[in-house]
């Protein structure tokens, strides 16, 4: 059985495909699967599960019946299930024992599971998917983009790393010395009851105290500047990527999912700090300290080295259990981030709507749920630093005892014995440190699993397209015989029409025919699987992906402002003519908006726009939109939120300003079709054009 835990609620069906394929010896991301099964922020459909085991080398059999047909020949097999009569959950059946009225699944949310086969029929909905692969099954190997980014710095910062290590080795043999503090006290002064000395050895002893502060001091500057930098490039390439990022991926995802990533790089970024920190410094004491506690005694270091090995065994019971309830908390953590975004995002809707308590409710139950998981979560770190302590103490009375024994039996002097307990007491410190790195290595590795399955998805290749990398476009369009499907749902089929050069196309029909996913197939947003759309009589799939977005515009009613001045938020850090700014403005009637604002263009648009009405930010968004020098233009609803007059004189004259541009509007509003050149109608999956509305 290959167990594979979700790291959402809505994985269970790409986690219980990839338990599959790593039975079949296969290897995969569960990123790829989320890609290749469509897995969305509903979760995935039986159909698109299908449909993306076939595509990695499954042959697949959908079955709809009891459990008594599914026969060992057919495991291991995917089950749907209902958990608690209304959540929808897929696991897998790896085995089914009629003997001992046994079923053995894997459940992506609790690994291995025992059911029995009555308990099983009453969650089970009947339907199952049988996978046999038909062909060797992928292997990817994890982009380890951490480690290359390590080499490279390490590459870059050697004679930086170089003095650290000294630094570090000059503070390890101060260190050492100084535990011998008392020891030369007691052998040079107060056994020989020598005073002079006492001064003496207690400003050596001081001057060396100073120097081994001074080195602790230069060596943790430096590595503070170093991971400083460190941060900054793995926080700048993870930002990066996921910016590249296909716009699937975040049209797949919620808010709160997308922002965990980039949470847990504190995650990596605190263990790799550790690391360079502490791991080479505790690793030279353990070894170190530990030598000289063999020296100096070895009866003793017989205790010590038994209490390691408890300390071990406690860490290791400990981490087991750690990474199972690390993954729970981080997973419930995610749902209460995604439920906080989605509540400050949609509050005008819950104010509408008086929802607040409902929200708040809802926000209590998804909190208290974590805070039980932190709670077990911390309840077992206590338990274990409670363990740990006694261990330590029950070791320290043994020492003193015992040292203190064959002090009395002379074969042990009373330095020597505080010499022992000082170096006792820092290697004791060390080895804690590396155990609870090994606890830290358990978090940081579910983390950077999560972080390496972002690094497969393959950002937006802007400059590197097959073929043609254009500077400009004339604005011809050809779709023909497109298709699409959204999971088992057929949304349009066989579409063909042209648009020329200079065109003004006004695209109309009913919500969720299509329309939108249509020209966003035109931006490669996304990808066209059944048929083809060109451009100038190129394929879109044969620009440079920069030639298309450089060269089509696009705006929808989503586009938002951002927390900038209003010109800024028009020009975009663009250089503008003041004339063409001028008329764009009045175009869009964004002077009407500035006039009465004692900043005029200099007033800072607040978060998403909230100092100013929907209508004034969509002709703001308009003024955006014709400062940008493109061939197409594609207006998507973005007229919606502006007044009936007011929309026809800025669509007259911004099809006046793009009068040698291709113009498509969509739009529900049918007042204005004749200002178009065509209209063409999206309705039960064809384009039709049509004379009237």
């Amino acid at each position: 059985m290959k167990i594979v835990l979700q790291d959402g609620i809505k994985d269970c069906g790409i986690c219980s495909l990839l338990s599959v394929i790593r039975y079949y010896g296969g290897e995969v991301s569960k990123e790829f699967l989320r890609e290749v099964t469509n897995t969305n922020k509903s979760g995935v459909s039986a159909y698109n599960l299908v449909e993306g085991a076939k595509s990695i080398g499954f042959e697949t059999m959908g079955v709809k019946g009891d459990l008594s047909k599914i026969g060992k020949n057919n495991l291991p097999c995917l089950a749907h299930l209902v958990v608690n009569k209304s959540y929808k959950h897929f696991v897998v059946i790896y085995d089914i024992n009629y003997n001992t009225n046994k079923v053995i699944v894997m459940d992506p949310a609790k690994g291995k599971r025992v059911f029995t086969i009555g308990e099983f029929k009453l969650l089970a909905t009947g339907n199952y998917i049988f996978l046999k692969p038909i062909k060797p099954l992928p292997i990817f190997n994890r982009v380890k983009f951490l480690k290359k980014i390590l080499r490279e710095f390490i590459n870059r910062k050697g004679k930086f790393i170089g003095l650290i290590v000294v630094l570090t080795i000059c503070y390890f043999i101060l260190q050492i010395v100084t535990a011998f503090h008392f020891k030369y006290l007691l052998e040079f002064s107060i056994n020989y009851k020598i005073s002079n000395n006492i001064l003496f050895l207690s400003l050596y002893i001081l001057i060396l105290y100073f120097f081994r502060e001074i080195s602790s001091l230069f060596r943790d500057i430096l590595l503070t500047k170093m991971l400083n930098t460190l941060d900054l490039e793995i926080t700048l390439v993870t930002f990066r990527h996921l910016l590249l990022l296909p716009y699937l991926y975040f049209k797949n995802r919620t808010t709160g999912e997308v922002i965990s990533r980039l949470r847990d790089l504190n995650i990596i970024k605190s263990f790799v700090g550790q690391m360079m920190l502490g791991a080479f410094s505790d690793m030279l004491g353990f070894i170190v300290f530990g030598y000289l506690l063999f020296k100096l005694n070895k009866r003793l270091f017989k205790y010590i080295v038994l209490t390691c090995i408890i300390l071990f065994i406690l860490q290791s019971c400990f981490n087991y259990f750690k990474k199972k309830m690390l993954r729970k908390v981080n997973n419930s953590n995610d749902v209460v981030n995604s439920y906080l975004v989605e509540a400050i995002s949609n509050i005008e809707t819950i104010k509408g709507n008086h929802q607040e308590k409902r929200f708040i409710d809802k926000f209590r139950i998804k909190y208290q749920d974590f805070l039980e998981k932190s709670y077990s979560f911390n309840r077992n770190q206590e338990l274990y630093s409670f363990f740990k302590r006694i261990n330590n103490n029950i070791l320290m009375v043994i020492i003193l005892g015992l040292g203190s024994y064959l002090v009395v039996r002379d074969e042990m002097s009373l330095g020597q014995l505080f010499v022992y307990q000082n170096i006792f007491n820092y290697f004791i410190f060390c080895f804690s440190n590396l155990l609870n790195l090994e606890g830290l290595y358990q978090e940081f590795s579910i983390t950077m699993r999560r972080v390496e399955d972002l690094f497969t998805i393959r950002d937006e290749n802007f400059k590197g397209g097959h073929y043609y990398s254009l500077y400009r476009l004339k604005g011809d369009i050809e779709i023909s015989n497109l298709s699409y499907n959204f999971g088992d749902k057929n949304l349009f089929s066989d579409v063909s029409f042209k648009v020329l050069q200079g065109e003004k196309i006004l695209l109309v029909g009913e919500s969720g025919t299509g329309k939108s996913t249509l020209v966003k197939m035109l931006l490669r947003y996304i990808n066209v699987s059944y048929g083809y759309i060109k451009i100038d009589n190129i394929d879109i799939n044969h620009y440079h992906l920069d030639t298309i977005r450089n060269n089509i515009t696009y705006i929808s009613n989503n586009d938002t402002l951002f927390r900038d001045t209003i010109y800024n938020n028009i020009v975009l850090n663009k250089r503008v003519d003041k004339e063409k700014f001028k008329s764009i403005t009045e175009i869009t009637r964004v002077d009407e908006i500035v006039k009465n604002r004692e900043l005029g263009y200099q007033e800072i648009v607040e978060e998403n726009g909230f100092n100013f009405s929907s209508g004034e930010r969509q002709r703001i968004i308009l003024a955006r939109a014709l400062v940008r020098d493109s061939d197409i233009y594609i207006f998507d609803e973005a007229f919606s939120q502006i007044d009936i007059d007011k929309t026809r004189k800025i669509l007259e004259g911004v099809l006046e300003f793009l009068n040698d541009k291709t113009v498509i509007v969509i739009s529900h509003r049918n007042n204005f079709y004749k200002l178009f050149w065509r209209v063409l109608k999206l309705e039960n999956g064809k384009v039709y054009e049509i004379s009237e509305l």
